[in-house]
């Protein structure tokens, strides 16, 4: 896929040292970029999910809800 993007001239600056020091394209520079950030938001949502499975002992949501609220009153 081919994109248009605006970047501040001194990202710009900044990439192209980046690219040169590296001897890569800028091209090559933002896709490992892009998979980079993909990587870690995925990493952060699968985290997320199932976070808590062993600590309720997969209870139902009521019955986790109804637990948690009872610990108010204490």
């Amino acid at each position: 896929m081919r994109t248009i993007i605006t970047i501040q001239d001194y990202d710009v600056e900044i990439l192209d040292n980046i690219c040169n020091n590296e001897k890569v394209t800028r091209a090559a520079a933002i896709r490992q970029a892009i998979k980079d950030y993909i990587e870690k938001k995925s990493r952060n949502n699968k985290a997320a999910f199932g976070a808590f499975k062993d600590i309720f002992n997969n209870e139902d949501s009521v019955t986790i809800q109804r637990k948690l609220r009872k610990e108010w009153n204490k």
